[in-house]
């Protein structure tokens, strides 16, 4: 093999060829080729060496992966176990000769592929359980070979087949707290992972979250939602609420709602907190510092934001460890898809309406609200999948919906007051996949009466309106609205007006008044003014969610004519400062409703009370004005008919049977012979009918006394028939009402009783005619009851004999009754002695009676009253105030000073009397009393009642003994409060970007402080304020800019008004800290196969160092 071949030999100068041109030459370099090519030969055998050195597995973290038993180049079976996270493993054979092959078989002796070719050495990727890998190494030769056999058992992994990503293998070495630890009661911690979807276009189902726990059990309100994700990062609002099985420690499966979807290339946070309250209601969720994913769909990522926060705090904070999670779902395919991509709804006049939160397609429940005038809205879902799912309207049972407007675009729905539920259902393609969209639409109740002639107190709020006196400047200001009535010729009846108050100061005078108009379109005279309760709202919100109606009542004689301009008149009684209201008004031209022929807000005015200059205001309250139109009435009605016949002057009553009642038209009665003459009195129920008289056949009767008041009818003996016809001012209602009156033919009738009065202890009853003395009348024939007010029926005992004079019995009660008893008497004729009864001079005998009702004369009890009371004083000054009495209390006679009696028997506190005379001189029921208060303290005056006897020291009674039945008093307000003063200059603390600052309360003056403004600004710059609520006081600035200087002033409120401002303090914010400076150059050491780096650490600027970062490269490389 080495024939022809040149050979090289080494010369003096160098190597010379071999084609030497002697003999000798040639002879020694044939020699010595043989030589070397026979050595060459022998050196250049194939190796026949076919074992490793060395061989190493390496986990993804590059751990080593202990091999058993341990590696020896003899041995060539090995086992290794790796936890599920390892998915790949990369190994490292190292030849025992260069010139060997490696290769790498599986169990079937089946070629491997490199899992990963740019990585260094050979990458396996590993199934669960048992995986066999062979390294096959050939020697040189081409002859020899050896093969190890390493078997690599991978645990289970708990990743579940419909896992979208899950990292629940990776390693169990952290621990994330949630809730209130027993330890830390004021704590309430939340904890957030933040994933993001893949790109799958209809987006996913969401099925499941998986979470390893600890320290868990029920009573800890464990409760697990996806919320989605603020751009910054962040969770902002729930979409899902996940069910909870029974909470224990280990991996639990948390199931989410049916139709629970999540949208593609969007980011979501699985949110961990408690619904438990109280130290001790905590848990664990386990968590990983590890960043990887066990599995993962295509897309999908974990952990890219991790927070935790304190519930009470509004920030989050990243958290350094991952929870272990899973979570579960599919891909949304076209057949299943049943998402909206969109979803509008506007009203009646097409307007957008907005609702809360934001649509997305994940999110299935949302409100809004509308206004009264919002009747309908029109409702339009789109389908993610447009053209193969469908959408339909149901309402809150998930019944069909029908279009209320087929014709317009979208789908109509009709809106009732109240929450309206519309359910947008979307059916996908397959036909049996839906998810349900609800949308709650509350529209809010109307404030417009039934009675309401013109309203606008649905329209929309634009600002609140000053009546009143305020501050100066704003005197008096008055707000007036314009309203014109309609066409009705009777006019209108003005019932009521209502208006929205939104603030109320002490003493405020509202008032409410129609004022008539001038020709120029301005408030005239005021007409009308109405009264009411004022209704104020509950919270400091829009009239929308607050504002309560309150009503003022017209008088009842309120009338309006027809077209005609009106004004209401809003201003306040009072003229001092800070007696003011403030109202709800609207820019809107809108009227909620309107009467036919009405209209209102053509004329509105805001002006200065009695001064005549009005200006016109782009704004106007909130004012119904209610009533209704006047019709003719069609009452042909009675409401009372009564008979009379003159007894010697006196109209004496008589009686009808039944007695009158206006629904009953048919009536008699009886007169003795001697009445040949009646009047008749119909009282109309309408005042605008009329009443004629008719006799039986129908004929007019003629007034048979012209002269005489009412209508007189001669009477024959016998039935007489009087008709009374009522014609009503529609004039097409009439209603007859017939009275037969009956004349005796003689003096045949018995008297009866005609009525009785009782006074004190003389009951007096009167009969209808003369009676005849009788010998021997008894109180046992008479029986007298009373019942007291409030209380039960009694017998009084009689005294004495009755008396008779004329047609009057006159009895004496052995006790007095009082005003307020109700009597009755009783009369039974004695069974035996006719001369001993009640009878006429014809003989007639009065009939019993029972419980005859006794009209009760008897005086009423002593009452007194302070009057002429002024509101307020001033501290100092004398004031005059009047006691009244219902009668007089002295007869003038009396030897004592009845003015220093007065004096003597009214209690005063607060002040000291200077005076006291009689109203009227010789008048002894009124006295003015002269006071002067003691300070600012009310001023209180009272007068007891007398309850002893009437000769005790400051007992008050009538001349006749009737003492003082009920006490008097009245409270004169001391001056009023005002404004608070101005706190001294606040105290200032300071930080990097806050500062906080602390002042002392000033004087209230009178009215409790209710809260402060507290302002900052820069140094020269703009006052800002920092938005300080309640009463405390200090108020943290916070947001601010490092090393600046500040100003802050602070000034309080009362219900008076708010008060000056505090002289302003200074402070500077702190330095900010800066990032540390670099480092200088770094010493390498260096050896075979490293570099060691050493640094000297830069000035750190204000912070510790928390770490470095080294990077490396080949010289012109990548770092």
């Amino acid at each position: 093999m080495c024939a022809n071949r040149d050979v090289l030999l080494p010369a003096a100068d160098g190597w010379i060829s071999s084609g030497w041109p002697s003999f000798p030459r040639a002879v020694l370099a044939q020699s010595l080729a043989a030589f070397l090519c026979f050595a060459a030969t022998v050196a250049n055998a194939a190796s026949t060496d076919a074992t490793l050195s060395a061989l190493a597995l390496k986990d993804r973290d590059g751990a080593t992966v202990a091999l058993s038993p341990g590696f020896s180049a003899s041995t060539t079976s090995y086992t290794a176990s790796v936890p599920a996270r390892v998915a790949r493993i990369t190994i490292e054979a190292t030849k025992g000769d260069d010139g060997a092959r490696v290769d790498y078989l599986d169990g079937a002796e089946s070629a491997l592929t490199d899992a990963d070719t740019v990585a260094d050495h050979f990458q396996v990727d590993l199934g669960a359980g048992a995986n066999t890998i062979k390294v096959k190494v050939t020697a040189e030769d081409t002859v020899n070979t050896t093969t190890y056999t390493v078997v690599v058992t991978r645990a289970p992994p708990m990743a579940s087949a419909d896992a979208l990503l899950s990292n629940l293998d990776e390693s169990n070495d952290a621990g994330i707290d949630v809730g209130t630890p027993v330890d830390s009661p004021n704590v309430d911690f939340t904890q957030a992972i933040r994933f993001q979807t893949g790109s799958n276009e209809r987006g996913y189902n969401l099925t499941s979250v998986k979470a390893v726990l600890a320290n868990a059990s029920d009573s800890d309100g464990v409760r697990v939602r996806i919320f989605g994700a603020r751009s910054i990062g962040t969770p902002y609002i729930s979409f899902y609420t996940l069910n909870s099985p029974v909470i224990s420690d280990g991996t639990l499966t948390f199931t989410a709602p049916e139709s629970a979807t999540l949208r593609k290339n969007a980011g979501y946070f699985v949110v961990f907190d408690s619904t438990a309250s109280g130290a001790g209601n905590d848990y664990e969720i386990r968590g990983t510092e590890s960043e990887f994913l066990n599995s993962q769909a295509v897309g999908w990522t974990l952990s890219e934001d991790r927070h935790a926060r304190n519930n009470d705090s509004a920030s989050w904070t990243t958290d350094s460890a991952v929870p272990l999670i899973e979570i579960n779902g599919d891909a949304v395919v076209q057949a299943t898809d049943a998402n909206l991509n969109a979803l509008r709804m506007r009203d009646g006049n097409g307007k957008l309406v907005t609702y809360s939160p934001f649509f997305d397609s994940s999110i299935t429940s949302y409100a809004t609200k509308a206004s009264p005038k919002v009747d309908r809205i029109t409702v339009l879902g789109t389908a993610s999948n447009d053209g193969g799912a469908t959408v339909d309207y149901l309402d809150e049972d998930d019944q069909l919906l029908t279009d209320a407007d087929p014709d317009t675009e979208g789908f109509q729905v009709d809106l009732e007051a109240g929450a309206n539920t519309i359910n947008v259902r979307v059916t996908a393609e397959d036909g049996s996949t839906t998810r349900t969209y609800t949308m709650v639409v509350t529209r809010r109740a109307s404030r417009v009466s039934a009675d309401a002639l013109a309203s606008n107190l649905d329209e929309d709020f634009s600002k609140r309106l000053f009546v009143g006196n305020l501050e100066p400047g704003k005197i008096l200001r008055v707000q007036a609205l314009g309203f014109e009535t309609g066409g009705n010729d009777a006019g209108y009846v003005l019932t009521s007006v209502k208006i929205l108050i939104w603030e109320l100061s002490s003493w405020a005078g509202v008032r409410v008044r129609i004022f008539s108009s001038t020709a120029e379109g301005n408030p005239d005279s005021s007409l009308y003014a109405l009264s009411g309760t004022i209704v104020l709202p509950t919270t400091d919100q829009g009239p929308e969610e607050s504002a309560r109606i309150s009503t003022f009542d017209a008088p009842a004689n309120a009338t309006l004519e027809p077209n005609t301009r009106y004004f209401v008149v809003l201003d306040s009684k009072f003229s001092q400062l800070y007696r003011y209201y403030k109202v709800w008004g609207t820019k809107s031209d809108d009227i909620s409703k309107v009467a036919d022929g009405w209209s209102m807000n053509n004329f509105r005015h805001t002006g200065i009370r009695d001064s005549g200059v009005w200006t016109t205001a782009d704004e106007v309250p909130f004012v119904e004005v209610a009533g209704h139109a006047i019709v003719p009435s069609s009452d042909a009605t009675l409401t009372d008919l009564g008979l009379t016949w003159d007894d010697g002057g006196t109209a004496t009553d008589i009686v009808l049977d039944p007695t009158f009642d206006a629904s009953k038209t048919a009536y008699t009665a009886a007169v003795a012979n001697a009445v040949d003459q009646i009047t008749i009195a119909g009282i109309k129920g309408d005042s605008g009918a009329r009443v004629d008289y008719f006799d039986g056949a129908d004929s007019a009767l003629t007034d048979a006394d012209g002269n005489a008041a009412g209508f007189q009818v001669d009477l024959a003996a016998g039935a007489n028939t009087i008709k009374a016809k009522v014609a009503a001012s529609d004039g097409e209602t009439t209603q007859t009402y017939t009275v037969v009156v009956t004349r005796a033919a003689g003096d045949v009738t018995a008297p009866a009783p005609n009525g009785a009065t009782v006074n004190g202890a003389t009951l007096a009853i009167a009969f209808n005619e003369a009676l005849a003395a009788s010998a021997n009348l008894a109180n046992g024939a008479f029986a007298v009851k009373k019942t007291p007010s409030g209380g039960s029926e009694t017998t009084v005992a009689l005294t004495g004999f009755p008396s008779i004079s004329g047609a009057t019995v006159t009895l004496t009660l052995a006790t007095a009754v009082v005003s307020t008893d109700a009597v009755t008497v009783s009369y039974t004729p004695p069974t035996s002695g006719t001369a001993n009864r009640l009878q006429d001079a014809a003989g007639n005998e009065v009939a019993s009676f029972t419980d005859q009702a006794v009209t009760n004369d008897t005086a009423a009890a002593l009452g007194a009253w302070f009057q002429n009371v002024p509101d307020e004083h001033d501290g100092s000054s004398v004031f005059n105030l009047e006691l009244a009495f219902s009668e007089a209390v002295f007869v003038g006679t009396e030897s004592f000073d009845k003015n220093q009696a007065i004096q003597d028997a009214v209690q005063l506190t607060g002040g000291t009397f200077r005076g006291r005379r009689r109203t009227v001189p010789g008048s002894y029921d009124r006295w003015i009393l002269r006071i002067e208060p003691s300070g600012d303290d009310d001023v209180t005056v009272s007068l007891p009642a007398t309850t002893g006897s009437c000769n005790a020291a400051g007992a008050i009674c009538t001349p006749d003994g009737r003492p003082l039945s009920a006490p008097a008093s009245a409270t004169i307000e001391g001056p009023a409060a005002e404004a608070p003063d101005a706190p001294a200059a606040p105290t200032l603390t300071a930080g990097e970007t806050w500062l906080e600052a602390s002042w002392t309360a000033p004087a209230d003056n009178g009215a409790a402080i209710t809260g402060y403004d507290v302002h900052y600004r820069e140094t020269g710059g703009n006052w800002t304020s920092a938005n300080h609520t309640g009463t405390g006081t200090t108020k943290r600035i916070t947001g601010l800019t490092a090393d600046t200087a500040y100003e802050v002033r602070v000034r309080a409120s009362n219900a008076e008004g708010t008060g000056d401002w505090s002289p302003s303090a200074s402070a500077r914010t702190d330095a900010s800290v800066e990032k540390p400076d670099a480092p200088s150059a770094p010493t390498l050491t260096a050896g075979e196969t490293w570099l060691e780096a050493t640094w000297t650490a830069p000035a750190d600027n204000g912070a510790a160092i928390t770490g470095y970062d080294v990077h490396y490269r080949e010289t012109g490389g990548n770092w």
